[in-house]
Formats: structure tokens, sequence, C-alpha cells
């Protein structure tokens, strides 16, 4: 559902508006988990899901940004280097969710809500830099 709006968005203002706009509904989508743990409204929590998955949208497009912007002869390694982080940020995820308690009781939050601050903060700090960087460097 988020795949086609977004391609939409990208295609008219082009891939880095596309991007920028997955990956702040993901951020709303990680502040509306945090509330919804902190008021207890299923409703958040759906929201803030949606949000979520609105960023996995986004991110599956980097793929196709990254293969369709990459000169012919780097375009596997442009792939391989958007995957690689991928499978990096997978593996670590799941890490991050004891030290994420821990984050959630310092700022005086349910623990649980701790591992959706430290995505947010992740989240916030990717849109910036996508926004900011007029050009990301690599082989692309």
């Amino acid at each position: 559902m988020a795949a086609l709006p977004l391609a939409a968005l990208a295609e008219q203002r082009g891939r880095r508006t596309g991007q920028v706009a997955g990956l702040s509904a993901a951020l709303a989508g990680a502040l509306l988990m945090v509330l919804a743990v902190v008021s207890g409204l299923f409703i958040l929590l759906l929201l803030g899901s949606a949000g979520i998955g609105v960023g996995t949208a986004a991110g599956l497009q980097a793929r196709f940004a990254a293969v369709d912007l990459a000169a012919p002869e780097h375009r596997g390694q442009a792939l391989s280097t958007v995957v690689w982080a991928v499978t990096v940020g997978a593996a670590a995820g799941p890490n991050l969710i004891q030290p994420g308690t821990g984050v959630g009781t310092a700022l005086g939050l349910p623990p649980v809500a701790g591992p959706f601050v430290i995505s947010g903060a992740g989240l916030l700090i990717a849109a910036v830099l996508l926004f900011a960087v007029p050009h990301m460097p690599g082989p692309w």
C-alpha cells in the first residue's frame, strides 16, 4: 500500500523526496509506538506499525535507486552495498533491545519503549542525512 504512493512521489519530485517521505513516515511510526506504549492505546500501536511499514517500503525502494543511479559497471557493487547495510541492520537490530530497555528507563519511559526511541533516532539521522547531503559518496 505504501510502495505505489512513494513511487509516485519519487517520480514527481525525485527519489530523495520519496525516500525522505518514507523515512519520515517511519519516524512518525516510531514516535506513535512510544506513545502507544506510554498510553496503552491500541490504535496508536496500529498506526505506528503502519508508519514503520512505510519506512520498510522506502528501504526496499533504496535498492532500486542504488541500481538505477549506479554506472553500469558498478550496479552490482551498489546493490550489494545496500543489501549488506540492510543485513547488518537486521542482525544488529535485535541486539539493541536490551540496551533499548535501558534507554527507555533512563528517559522515564516504560522499558519496552526504549528500542523505538533508538529506532526513531536512527530514522531521524537517516532522513536528515538524505535530505541535507547533496551527493552521497560511492560508486554510483
